[in-house]
């Protein structure tokens, strides 16, 4: 029974009942679209079931980024659907996001088979920064930057908007109202100046590139999505990109989904105690199969449960499921359904380039795992790495300039220092690449920030940087920051 029926129970009326039964009866369609769903996955290209080859590797990427105005640094959106139809009327994946100052491009599918004469990671990044530097050119004709952020600094968090969508209206408003009835866990995150997180509409001031693949089998999805999840926190500490929010220095590494999982935080004061997981970002076990994750969708607060969203039903759920990683339908035909692995976890990068680094590792990572079968990490320690990833980085900066270099846990469970384990985490991917016949070049920008060579990360993330440069690194000038920022966005 979900959060909104049991906070209802008491004093029951006639509204409650008909939610009541509304939701009943979306439940049941949700089961029964998903039992279909596993009963008609498509082989990739048709023949395959696993992974085995370049061949059956098919990408494509999802990317979120901002408007900003170019004089005046504030949050623009009066034009942003022209410059996304452009995109649209030319068959590329363009859509408007929850912020209205918000856009989010991607690149068409990617497939191992078609790209026999040229590297598929190349033209993964060719297709994804052909989408950005249209967007970058036609922006300027307007006075406008495209902002790429994991946390936007340059948006006012008293003045978030949402794009006029209906459901980009109802969901924020849905949780604000059941946050008020749960126990909450945090108002506030930061260290050195902190965000109010008690605000729903947070999300609409961040930006992720998620990667997605195609996976052949139910069994193969469920089996990566695990093993994904357990990366998340060495993807936080390598692509932290979210430090400075709201025109304050949080000095962590990433706060995006800190601030996400807190402002949609519905958990009562009970499940707070018992460590029930955060709606967003967190799971507290492993999904064991199909069956599982489905009982998962079901078990969120059912807040788009009106008659319009009833045939959507596994689409509505699942679009919900904001964990660090999940499984996406594509129905290609009536009853023929592919099968996508997303990764969640990854911020907006400075770059195309950077961004083609952070996926590539996910990518290697993967392939490494179907290559070597890896056993999973104990759960509390896969979310001890999420938290140190996104809170610490690579290091931590304090106040008083002194420097601490955190621990992780490799994927044996063994606690190490982080830059030995992001190493030897960067060296899995790169053979996982080469197995499958890949280019490991678009991992340099990765290595190069576990190496502190990056300027950009020098400016904007100094909890990240080597112990050698953080002893002249000082917190980054916001007017440094903000030219940092806005120019040269794509390379």
């Amino acid at each position: 029974m979900s959060k909104t029926i049991q906070n209802s129970l008491p004093g029951a009326d006639e509204e409650f009942v008909l939610d009541y039964l509304g939701e009943l009866f979306m439940n049941e369609v949700l089961l029964d679209q998903a039992e279909e769903i596993s009963n008609n996955i498509q082989p990739i290209n048709g023949n395959s079931e696993r992974i085995t080859s370049m061949e059956d590797i098919v990408l494509g990427v999802e990317s979120e980024g901002f408007l900003t105005d170019e004089r005046t640094k504030k949050p623009v959106s009066g034009y942003r659907r022209n410059l996304i139809a452009g995109l649209e009327n030319s068959n590329q994946i363009a859509e408007v996001e929850l912020g209205e100052y918000q856009f989010e491009i991607g690149t068409d599918v990617v497939k191992g088979k078609d790209c026999q004469d040229s590297d598929l990671l190349s033209s993964l990044k060719h297709r994804l920064g052909l989408n950005f530097q249209y967007i970058k050119d036609q922006a300027s004709e307007h006075g406008a930057e495209v902002i790429r952020v994991g946390t936007n600094p340059l948006i006012d968090h008293e003045n978030l908007k949402v794009t006029d969508r209906q459901k980009y209206i109802d969901v924020p408003k849905a949780y604000k109202e059941l946050r008020g009835q749960g126990g909450t866990s945090n108002d506030e995150l930061g260290r050195k100046e902190t965000v109010d997180v008690t605000n729903e509409l947070l999300p609409t001031a961040t930006a992720a590139t998620q990667l997605n693949m195609q996976m052949g089998s139910m069994d193969q999805g469920i089996d990566l999505l695990n093993h994904l999840y357990q990366l998340s926190g060495f993807i936080y500490a390598f692509g932290g990109n979210g430090r400075l929010w709201d025109g304050k220095d949080l000095s962590i590494n990433d706060g995006r989904i800190l601030g996400w999982q807190d402002s949609f935080d519905i958990r009562d004061e009970g499940e707070i105690q018992d460590g029930e997981p955060y709606d967003v970002g967190e799971l507290g076990s492993y999904v064991d199969d199909w069956e599982d994750y489905v009982g998962r969708l079901l078990e969120q607060p059912r807040i788009l449960s009106e008659d319009k969203y009833v045939p959507a039903a596994f689409d509505v759920a699942n679009g919900m499921f904001w964990k660090d990683a999940r499984l996406k339908i594509v129905e290609e035909d009536e009853e023929e359904y592919q099968l996508i692995l997303e990764a969640r976890q990854g911020p907006q990068q400075p770059t195309v380039e950077e961004e083609m680094g952070l996926n590539s590792y996910v990518l290697g990572r993967v392939l490494y795992n179907i290559e070597n079968d890896e056993s999973l990490m104990n759960i509390e320690k896969a979310n001890s790495n999420r938290e140190t990833g996104m809170y610490d980085g690579m290091g931590v900066c304090h106040e008083d300039g002194g420097f601490q270099k955190p621990q992780m846990y490799d994927t044996d469970g063994e606690l190490r220092w982080i830059d030995e384990v992001l190493e030897q985490e960067l060296d899995k991917a790169e053979e996982g690449l080469k197995a499958y016949g890949l280019e490991t070049e678009y991992l340099e920008p990765i290595r190069n920030r576990l190496e502190g060579s990056d300027e950009f990360d020098e400016l904007m993330n100094p909890s990240r940087m080597s112990g050698k440069i953080l002893e002249k690194a000082e917190n980054p000038d916001r007017e440094d920051f903000y030219r940092a920022v806005t120019e040269n966005q794509v390379r």
